[in-house]
């Protein structure tokens, strides 16, 4: 057995490749229980391969090997009640067929993040099995690191490109290192093979092959450097997810979004741009309201079950550019006319981000149109700035309706009514229990907005199972579930309403935006919203809120809960960020180092695996210097001073990658060592001195010798630093944090302990 064919750190280094292709998987699942499972599966096919390699099996045979036992890996954590001893069954077949239909269930319902259900680590660590035997088997059985790239480059792609944010660099940064040290680690064997790759040049010049290494290893880290700074540059593409599920867009790979832009007013969802954390800004703007409400893009009357359908553009319902006076709205309640500024404009058109009541727009260039369908502003171009004045609706008292709201809409408008009938029951349930009877428009909405705002409901990005009920329909899920974001809650507000007889559609826009340090306020794609517009007369289409939580617009004062001793108690929530009109981080001690430890938490494997790291790579360097130095401590006489020190430099030219020359002559050791050495005069001076001196103290008389112990040592160090200072980088680094004799000094003191020795 040889272990130096094991390719021990070029095993190491092919096992972390393998690794850090799945980093990108911690933000697309929401737990990483996943993770000590890949961990243990890629160290066992690491260590089987490199055990094959080291007993010279054949590479055919070695691959099927760790074929074999990465199966049986899988099997032992994911099928154990499966196995027939250690060996699969049929039922075993049977249940990982069933987790896989569980995983692509799961990655077809959620968006990242999603839950990691026991089918969804089945795959992880299933896929990261079959990459760590591709790479292991092309890199090092195969000697071809190069191409074990393409395996690598498959599974990292795949989970960078659907993490739902611009790809982090240092994703790419850490697997392209690692990936080029493979390849530093072939190149550096080939060399070292080739006859002439120890001998001196003419004139004293390097050794063959350094320098073309040297630019090379300089070029590799350059062209990295520059692939990473031009990934920070570029403008990042829109985050895709796993695949559909409720209220995803489907098109979004498609979608060629520039910076701050969303796509949600083609999907009526803004499920992706809510998890997008991107910076850059979709709008800019200032506001002379005190408390700004959020800004429409569009709106929509037709859900087919599953999402809403974005609306056509009907000419007959397109008018222009004049604005319409808001529908349905008394004068009586009529409040202040407030302006907004906008600066930066991102959206595509025809959209364009208002208040719901503009009375009056200022564009520079481009006309517009006006929907009164869905009462939303069309643009005919691009607008990089323009000015909307809008009306704000006041109130201090409960609205009476002047008429019955569906014979003024619904009549005309069949859709703004329209239950899909799987929902049917579940929503006459829940609005019988919540309304009791109440039949008044105005005082539907504020029952229901209470309701679905109180503590039984959860706001959340991640949708929950379904409970293997996979016919359920989205509505009914989400009631179920009560778990859900902006557009579950929406829907259900509006078909509530709608069973009530109130004509109800769904609007889609943006939360008001972060307020900068002027005053100004900046809207982001992650700002996203959804909310129920509900028709009432005298009131005209009006806005309720929900959704709870801080991700979600506060409820208009007008469409509060009244203090009465009959009302049911508010349920206390989260700030939001309509209740102030400033945003002052919290810089508090406490919440930094809450942050800090969630942070340590979160990530504790990494830190557990990185201390074993550090405690392996303090404990063989200091294996090493003490197995290497162990004779010289015992040495008492010349003669066992001359050999110990000789053992010193056998030992440090091994970990240096220079072959022991065994038990041979002393003339023979110093050819041997002249040979696969690259030394200067000063070196091979003290070679011969060295080898003189061992030869003395072997043959000649003891009464006669004559040996400076001093000189021996510093010979002895003078080979050495000479031998390392003219190695590869490579071979210094492994030298010094995991040499061979830290191994073997371990291996001896392991066999002095169990009376081997």
């Amino acid at each position: 057995m040889n272990l130096h064919r094991g390719l021990w750190p070029e095993t190491l280094v092919s096992a972390l490749a393998t690794l850090s292709v799945g980093w990108p998987l911690t933000t697309l699942l929401q737990e990483q229980s996943w993770l000590p499972n890949a961990v243990g599966a890629v160290a066992l096919i690491a260590l089987t391969g490199g055990v094959l390699r080291s007993v010279r099996m054949p590479p055919s045979l070695i691959v099927a090997i760790q074929l074999v036992v990465g199966v049986l890996t899988l099997c032992a954590m994911f099928l154990r009640e499966t196995l027939w001893l250690i060996l699969p069954t049929t039922a075993s077949a049977t249940q990982a067929v069933a987790l896989l239909a569980e995983a692509g269930e799961v990655l077809r319902e959620f968006a990242a993040p999603a839950p990691t259900t026991t089918g969804v680590a089945f795959l992880v660590v299933a896929v990261l099995v079959l990459t760590a035997v591709s790479v292991d088997a092309l890199a090092l059985t195969c000697a071809a690191p190069a191409i074990a790239g393409l395996p690598l480059a498959a599974a990292f792609f795949v989970s960078v490109s659907n993490n739902g944010n611009a790809m982090e660099p240092w994703f790419f940064l850490v697997t392209a290192a690692l990936w080029m040290t493979m390849m530093a680690q072939q190149s550096d064997r080939l060399l070292a093979r080739w006859p002439s790759a120890d001998n001196q040049g003419f004139g004293a010049r390097p050794r063959f092959g350094a320098s073309y290494r040297a630019l090379a290893q300089t070029l590799g880290v350059l062209g990295l450097c520059a692939a990473v700074i031009a990934a920070a540059l570029l403008p990042h593409l829109p985050p895709t997810f796993f695949a559909d599920g409720l209220g995803r867009n489907p098109e979004a790979n498609g979608r060629n979004l520039g910076a701050g832009q969303v796509s949600f007013t083609e999907t009526m969802d803004p499920g992706e741009d809510l998890a997008n954390q991107s910076e850059s800004p979709v709008l800019e703007y200032t506001s002379t309201a005190r408390l700004v409400e959020p800004l429409r893009v569009t709106a929509t009357e037709e859900f087919d079950g599953q999402t809403w359908v974005a609306p056509e553009r009907n000419g007959d319902a397109i008018i222009g550019p004049d604005l319409p006076a808001p529908l349905g709205v008394s004068p009586e309640v009529i409040g202040s006319s407030e302006e907004i500024s906008v600066t930066v404009n991102n959206l595509r058109a025809p959209h364009l981000a208002v208040p719901s009541a503009t009375t009056s727009l200022s564009l520079d260039e481009p006309s517009f149109d006006y929907d009164e369908r869905v009462s939303t502003v069309l643009v005919n171009a691009p607008v990089d700035d323009y000015v909307a004045l809008y009306t704000d609706i006041a109130t201090d008292g409960p609205i009476e309706a002047q008429g019955p709201s569906a014979e003024r809409i619904g009549s005309t408008r069949p859709t703004l009514l329209e239950v899909p009938a799987e929902s049917q029951a579940a929503i006459a349930d829940l609005a019988a229990r919540i309304l009791d009877g109440e039949s008044d428009p105005f005082e539907v909405g504020r029952l229901v907005q209470e309701h679905l705002r109180g503590s039984d409901y959860t706001y959340s990005l991640t949708l929950a199972p379904r409970d293997g009920e996979i016919s359920r329909d989205a509505i009914t899920q989400f009631l179920a579930s009560q778990q859900g974001y902006c557009v579950q809650f929406s829907t259900a507000m509006v078909m509530i309403a709608r069973s009530e007889g109130v004509p109800a559609r769904m609007a889609v826009g943006f939360l008001p935006g972060e307020v900068q340090n002027d005053g100004s306020r900046k809207v982001r794609a992650k700002d996203a919203h959804t909310w129920p517009e509900l028709y009432i007369d005298g009131l005209g289409w009006t806005r309720f809120e929900p959704t709870p939580g801080v991700r979600a617009g506060a409820p208009p004062a007008l469409t509060q809960p009244e203090s009465a001793p009959t009302a049911p108690a508010e349920v206390p929530e989260l700030p939001t960020e309509q209740a102030t009109p400033t945003l002052t981080p919290d810089t508090s001690d406490d919440a930094w180092w809450q942050s800090v430890s969630d942070w340590v938490v979160k990530w504790r494997w990494v830190w557990v695996g990185l201390l074993l790291l550090g405690a392996a790579l303090c404990a063989l360097p200091l294996a090493g210097r003490r197995y290497r130095g162990r004779e010289a401590r015992e040495a008492h006489t010349s003669t066992e001073h001359v050999e110990s020190q000789w053992l010193v430099l056998t030992r440090s030219l091994t970990d240096l990658g220079v072959d022991d020359p065994g038990h041979r002559s002393p003339a023979a050791m110093h050819a041997h060592y002249t040979e696969r050495t690259s030394l200067d005069t000063t070196g091979a001076q003290a070679l011969r001195r060295v080898t003189a001196q061992l030869q003395d103290s072997r043959y000649a008389d003891p009464a006669r010798l004559d040996i400076d112990q001093d000189e021996v040592t510093s010979d002895v160090l003078t080979i050495v630093e000479t031998v390392r200072a003219r190695s590869p980088w490579s071979v210094r680094t492994k030298a010094r944090l995991v040499p061979r004799s830290g191994a073997l000094g371990f291996a001896q003191w392991l066999r002095r302990r169990t009376g081997r020795d």
